[in-house]
């Protein structure tokens, strides 16, 4: 697998979604520019879920999953989106997990979906690639409160495929920077 696949795509979805228009806002370019590369195999998955006794969570729901693993982490782990190949999967996803303050990912997402896929594959050779940012629980947390006031419901995805996220960072008069930094909200929780 090419493990600057994830990058590559984010590229190509970057120049689609200039073709032709001129946003103001584009994640596509911000994750370009911001965005770190990951990867983890079935081995790592495992030995950080026990190290951070993370319990297996249902394949489908990867940005519930992510925020309550980093919510539950107490700071240890950091809530990150982007887009990830699972094993030599022709195009990516967009996906969220948790990445740890040695860079390493934890995704008991994939990582259930693994041991489904044992009976096909080679549990020990499945390897993902991630490409994303990690962003700031306070932020992200502000977000979802916002979200909720102005559209009675709850969503767990904070970027990555979410057409009102621009609408919340004009709203809220801050920029994509700060929102990963979670700078402003920091200064905002402090005052």
């Amino acid at each position: 697998m090419n493990l600057s696949h994830p990058k590559n795509f984010v590229e190509s979805l970057y120049k689609l979604s200039m073709d032709g228009s001129n946003h103001s806002y584009n994640h596509y370019k911000f994750l370009i520019e911001r965005g770190l590369l990951f990867k983890s195999n079935y081995e790592q998955l495992t030995e950080l879920a026990r190290r951070y006794k993370a319990r297996n969570y249902e394949p489908g729901y990867c940005y519930y999953n992510a925020y309550h693993l980093a919510r539950a982490s107490c700071d240890r782990i950091r809530y990150t989106e982007g887009f990830a190949a699972l094993m030599d999967m022709p195009v990516c996803v967009p996906h969220a997990w948790g990445v740890d303050q040695e860079g390493n990912v934890l995704d008991p997402t994939w990582k259930r979906l693994m041991e489904a896929e044992h009976s096909k594959v080679d549990v020990e050779s499945c390897v993902a690639v991630y490409f994303g940012i990690p962003l700031s629980l306070i932020s992200v947390e502000r977000f979802y409160q916002w979200y909720r006031q102005n559209f009675k419901k709850s969503i767990y995805c904070v970027f990555v495929d979410n057409p009102f996220f621009a609408w919340y960072l004009r709203s809220q008069k801050i920029s994509f920077s700060e929102f990963c930094d979670g700078t402003k909200d920091q200064q905002d929780f402090l005052e």
